[in-house]
């Protein structure tokens, strides 16, 4: 644990100065929190896989666990490394849904975070699963073609979404200067 390698980028840094700004203090420590519960369960199974990991960046898209390069899981090891925190935030979401209105915010960020790290997007926990899977059956060029045009999909269908919100919801920016 010692040689492991940790760095926080400038969208990190940008992210919290933006929660402070704006006053959201307390959702930006239950995301951190629930952030660090993510990237722990990815960690503790990929010691138990007897993996080693080099490093762990820290940015406004979440966090990145870099292994050794000669690590070579097995199918099932990778998809459980890929699935296990998302999961594992899924299940702590579900489970405070159910404990009352003080955890609310903790139950939608953690069920947040682990549905949309489960989206087939190239570096989100979902895309690396899909890359696996695909990587079961084909070569790795064809597998590349495949998830970076369902990347560049899954983006455009957010990008499309949140004009959408955006435009529709009456709280925004635009609406407030009328």
């Amino acid at each position: 644990i010692k040689e492991i390698s940790v760095k926080v980028s400038f969208s990190f840094l940008a992210l919290i100065l933006y929660f402070i700004v704006t006053d959201n203090i307390r959702i930006y420590l239950i995301t951190l929190f629930s952030a660090i519960v993510h990237e722990s369960v990815h960690i503790i199974v990929i010691y138990l896989f007897k993996g080693n990991i080099k490093s762990i960046v820290f940015s406004a898209s979440g966090g990145n666990i870099g292994r050794e390069t000669s690590l070579d899981f097995s199918f099932l090891k990778e998809a459980i490394v890929n699935v296990s925190a998302p999961v594992i935030n899924i299940i702590l979401g579900i489970v405070f849904c159910y404990r009352g209105s003080t955890f609310n915010d903790f139950s939608t960020v953690n069920l947040m975070l682990g549905a949309f790290n489960l989206l087939p997007f190239h570096s989100f926990d979902g895309g690396r699963f899909l890359e696996n899977i695909l990587m079961y059956f084909f070569d790795y060029k064809k597998v590349k073609v495949v998830t970076d045009s369902i990347s560049v999909l899954v983006a455009v269908i957010f990008t499309i979404v949140s004009i959408l919100i955006f435009v529709k919801y009456e709280k925004n920016c635009i609406t407030l200067k009328k």
